[in-house]
């Protein structure tokens, strides 16, 4: 008979040192989540640097606004949702799981954002460009400021003004 054998385990399990998982995470599970992560990057860059490139440089699409707007967000939206698929393969606690969730939501969120205010800037500015014909100025504020006053001169201008006026 061992001596060990017959001690009471006094010590916790090495699982509830390690914060945030339910149990002892294996090779299989921790490959698996960087592959996952992996993935996402590789996802990233292949969409911003291939398919994009292409798309810019075609003829028919390479002038929308939404092209040149998802440059860099592309490679961020990916690695968030490749790391929301690296963080199912691993057996975290519902906390951290929340945690991670939130966190990759709020990142979508940033990316969508940035996506449509690019979008909306470059609408802005087409706008401009050809109600004016002149050049934009340095700052949103200001282009706001002349879109609206564009308009509402184009209102008054006009012999029939239309119900939106």
């Amino acid at each position: 008979m061992e001596p060990h054998s017959m001690k009471p385990r006094l010590t916790p399990k090495l699982t509830r040192g390690v914060i945030g998982l339910t149990h002892h995470a294996g090779m299989h599970q921790l490959a698996a989540a960087a592959a996952i992560l992996g993935i996402g990057v590789l996802v990233g860059l292949l969409l911003s640097r291939v398919v994009l490139a292409r798309l810019r440089r075609s003829d028919r699409v390479s002038q929308w606004a939404a092209i040149r707007a998802a440059q860099g967000v592309v490679i961020v939206a990916s690695t968030a949702i490749g790391a929301y698929g690296a963080s199912l393969a691993l057996p975290l606690t519902r906390g951290v799981a929340s945690l991670v969730r939130d966190s990759v939501v709020v990142v979508l969120l940033f990316c969508a954002t940035v996506f449509a205010s690019r979008v909306s800037a470059a609408m802005v500015q087409h706008y401009a460009m050809r109600s004016d014909g002149s050049g934009m100025f340095g700052s949103i504020f200001l282009n706001i400021t002349r879109l609206v006053s564009a308009s509402s001169s184009s209102c008054r201008r006009s012999a029939s003004p239309s119900p939106r006026c």
